[in-house]
């Protein structure tokens, strides 16, 4: 450290240079006027004198300029030495009518903000004369005003900012305040405040950027001619007939027709919020519409024709309804965004809207139509975490849009699911439904591909929250085409790694259905078969998937309560408290199913590296959860307990009505509250005993087939692997069920409850044939007349005796495996088929840049040069585009 520490204090003088004679043409510094001065940018760094620092920076009048005061060196500027920056001539050509800039002619750069001697040629007559701005632009400054201007940027720090914003998220603010730390850090010299201009400056940039790259300069229409949508990246892997498919796409074989769908993801963010400053009137959207936001006029005039929208769920307590209309709005213009994406993680052009009150259905209906004027052909898949009830009516809905965006649900074949992580909140109805590990020709999609996309855009929040409406819609405009952006140009990589891990699952989850099947009776497979192939070709035929169930499911008790709450809020038109009392008791009743699945885990002594990593991850996320259900608990009840530091967060008791003894209890939660969580509480226990009697059906199966028929040592590792799966998730709902059966009595007492809802003991947990003592029981055992059936099977769903209850069981799951298998099977053809649509939509579009090299060929222009520099623009696009083409063909 010392010795660097040497090397920098070295540079405060004259370093290798010296102070006694210029390095350049050795004049003694000790003459009158002859003062040291070092340039900060110069790659030399070396000490010259005055007349030779203005000789070497005629061409670079925005570097930074030390001059030593026998002291030190201090700050000077090149301005101070005498440099003038003539425009309007070439370098080293002299102007006979130069006209002096405003006094304090401002340049912002990258080194930071300089005051620059600018000179604008007048030589010419004013009918020829070329403008300032013109004179300016020329010289890759760009002017802040059109016909005096005072201040400029480089295109270098517009390039550079435009990049940090878009990568980082960092605001203009901050950015700016960065040039004036590194022009003067102390703020001794006073430095006038350019902020507004380079605010507008970016602005001006980026939407010029974006016509720029869309070929909009390369189009005889110019900027005038761009249609919606325009200037958004299109996603290649999408099919577009007549570019990466042929217009006879449609006409495939039914079996392939999943080939050719489209998949789309629909959701909301409600962090890009926007307050409630300035005005369209005030700050217009520069190009409002033909990118990735809707046109705003239009969608606005349609959304002052639909009233308040009572959309409450059926089916859960998701946030995307139950604040459809009450979600708070106070002071803000919009409350978020809703968006539309493919499958591929691309925003999709006019597919994202502002949000006034909530994710309303007419939002989502207009910016979903919007979105898919520009894929109205072929089948669609549309995924959407409350799909089980916006798609009700959808067809009617969509009739009361502008006839511009009307989009035909029923004849353009469209299907419905929900993400895969958002179906657990929902009702088994929906699971089964619209589940996309069921939904055929959908692959691997996971529908959450929208919320990964999120986390690109969501560091803007900050700073597009205080913008006016154009400017917001501008710089999410431009945040968006980043992101696509760098998804466009890593297909290569992204669809060559799921590739590869497409085709090892679908090697592994052949094998493991085969193996499967060849321990069913033929007949069973082929009537389960025609069960899945019935349900696919029809979802009106009896769901294949769909367990055998009675008794208060406890997805059932979360809609009852739910739904009682939501009638009592719509009466008193007003909730007091930010979180309901349901969604709370739902939330303590997730962090504690998490905490027993964190516990299992934790005791297992055979876990790896990553497994540990994961379960410290998920201890860590846990922790958070737990942190955030603390700050929502105060407003139901009063804690009459303190978290201890030292125990493990997967024993942290939670402090549901449950755990407060029955002496403290009623004052520290309403009895309303105790009562919902009792209700909770029976359906977590009819649910886990079914649950327990399904595996333990399928514990029976997978070892009476291993006992049978696995022989050697690798298909006997892999059959004690499904056992000791089946094993863990028995011990699972049998705690779970206890841990539910206790809370009970805890709540209500001992009753007649009980009668339905026993006790489990360890013998309890035991198949339907087995006596007392046994798990598991083979054929006409030994004892069958004496042998005495265990309540759980005589609980309600269950049906002592019912001889295709075994079969019941194996059914869902011979039917989730062959589902596994047709998912990753569909997913390794459409991920080859979508290399090839890439391919040829690169090829296609450096086909069309390539034509646009053409066209303007053909144009007459008064300036030459900028014929010249759109055919080099066309041909560099194109070059772009065949590269990566090239680059993919290797990769892949």
């Amino acid at each position: 450290r010392d010795k660097y520490l040497t090397e920098l204090l070295r540079l405060e003088c004259g370093g290798d240079f010296g102070l006694v004679n210029c390095f350049k043409c050795k004049i003694k510094f000790s003459l009158p006027k002859t003062a040291p001065y070092r340039c900060e940018d110069c790659f030399s760094g070396s000490v010259i004198c005055h007349t030779c620092c203005l000789e070497e920076h005629a061409g670079l009048p925005l570097h930074r300029i030390r001059k030593w005061n026998r002291n030190f060196f201090e700050h000077s500027s090149l301005r101070e030495l005498g440099l003038r920056v003539q425009l309007g001539h070439l370098p080293h050509e002299s102007c006979n009518n130069p006209h002096p800039a405003t006094a304090g002619f401002t340049v912002i750069h990258t080194n930071g903000i300089h005051l620059v001697a600018v000179d604008f040629c007048a030589c010419v007559s004013p009918s020829n004369a070329i403008c300032r701005r013109i004179q300016l632009m020329r010289r890759q400054w760009f002017p802040a005003s059109q016909n005096m201007p005072k201040t400029c940027c480089t295109f270098r720090v517009l390039e550079g900012f435009h990049t940090m914003s878009l990568q980082s998220k960092m605001s203009a603010y901050d950015y700016y305040a960065a040039l004036t730390k590194l022009t003067d850090v102390t703020g001794i010299d006073e430095i006038k405040e350019r902020y507004k201009p380079f605010k507008r400056l970016t602005r001006q940039w980026d939407h010029l950027n974006l016509l720029k790259r869309s070929g909009r300069g390369n189009d005889s229409a110019g900027v005038s001619g761009t249609s919606f949508g325009e200037l958004a990246i299109r996603c290649p892997a999408c099919p577009y007939p007549g570019i990466n498919v042929p217009d006879s796409w449609l006409e495939v074989p039914a079996e392939k027709r999943f080939l050719c769908t489209q998949i789309v993801t629909i959701d909301a963010c409600f962090r890009l919020k926007r307050r409630n400053v300035s005005s369209r009137a005030k700050d217009p959207g520069l190009g409002t519409g033909w990118a990735y936001f809707v046109e705003d006029e239009a969608y606005r005039k349609y959304l002052l024709s639909c009233t308040d929208q009572q959309e409450m769920s059926t089916c859960t307590g998701l946030a995307a309804l139950d604040h459809a209309n009450t979600k708070f709005s106070a002071g803000l213009e919009c409350t978020g965004v809703g968006a539309i994406q493919c499958r591929h993680e691309m925003q999709l052009p006019t597919g994202v809207g502002d949000l006034q009150k909530g994710e309303r259905y007419a939002n989502i209906d207009y910016i979903f139509a919007s979105a898919m004027r520009h894929y109205k052909a072929g089948p669609k898949v549309i995924s959407y975490d409350i799909s089980c009830q916006w798609s009700r009516n959808l067809t009617q809905r969509f009739r009361n849009l502008p006839d511009h965006l009307f989009f035909e649900v029923i004849i353009d074949d469209v299907r419905y699911a929900i993400p895969k992580f958002h179906i657990l909140a929902h009702l088994l109805k929906c699971q089964l439904m619209f589940s996309l590990n069921l939904l055929r020709g959908v692959g691997r999609t996971d529908g959450e591909n929208i919320e990964r996309g999120w986390s690109k855009i969501e560091g803007a929040a900050g700073s597009t929250k205080e913008m006016g409406p154009g400017a917001r819609h501008d710089a999410l405009d431009s945040h968006w085409g980043f992101a696509n952006f760098m998804t466009y140009i890593g297909f290569g990589k992204t669809l060559r790694r799921k590739l590869i891990t497409a085709v090892g699952e679908r090697a592994e989850q052949r094998d493991s259905f085969d193996h499967f099947s060849g321990r069913i009776l033929p007949e069973d497979v082929a009537k389960w078969s025609k069960l899945v192939d019935d349900w696919d070709a029809d979802p009106s035929m009896p769901n294949p998937y769909e367990p055998v169930t009675a008794g208060l499911t406890e997805a059932a008790a979360r809609l009852q309560i739910s739904s009682e709450e939501s009638k009592k809020v719509a009466a008193n038109k007003v909730t007091t408290r930010n979180v309901t009392a349901s969604v709370f008791l739902i939330e303590g009743l997730a962090i504690e199913e998490q905490q027993a699945v964190l516990r299992v885990n934790a005791k297992r002594n055979d876990t790896t590296d990553s497994q540990g990593l994961s379960i410290i991850d998920r201890k860590t996320a846990l922790t958070k959860r737990i942190a955030r259900f603390r700050q929502i608990q105060s407003q139901h009840m009063v804690r009459t307990f303190e978290d201890i530091a030292t125990a493990a967060i997967e024993d942290v008791v939670i402090g549901l009505p449950s755990t407060i003894p029955p002496e403290l209890r009623s004052g520290s939660c309403p009895v309303e509250l105790v009562r919902m969580e009792d209700k909770l509480r029976e359906g977590q226990c009819h649910e886990a005993l079914t649950k327990l009697r399904h595996h333990l059906h399928l514990k029976t199966g997978l070892l009476g087939y291993r006992a049978r028929n696995v022989r050697h040592q690798g298909p006997s590792t892999r059959a004690q692997g499904f056992v000791d799966r089946n094993e863990t998730k028995i011990r699972f709902f049998a705690e779970k069920y206890c841990r539910a059966r206790e809370a009970r009595i805890s709540l209500i007492g001992h009753g007649d409850w009980e009668d339905e809802l026993q006790e489990l003991n360890r013998h309890d947990i035991r198949t339907m044939q087995a006596g007392e003592g046994n798990d598991i029981a083979f054929g006409n055992s030994l004892g069958e007349g004496t042998r005495k059936v265990s309540w759980l099977w005589m609980a309600p769903g269950s049906k002592e005796g019912e001889t295709n209850g075994m079969n019941d069981a194996l059914r869902i799951e011979w039917c989730k495996a062959r589902a596994r298998l047709d998912r990753w099977t569909e997913e390794v053809d459409i991920l080859r088929e979508e290399m090839r649509r890439v391919e040829s939509y690169l090829q296609h579009r450096a086909a069309w840049w390539t034509n646009r090299t053409q066209i303007f060929a053909g144009v007459s222009r008064a300036d030459p040069q900028f014929l010249l520099g759109a055919i080099a623009y066309s041909r560099k696009q194109a070059a772009l585009q065949t590269a990566l083409a090239a680059r993919f063909a290797k990769l892949w």
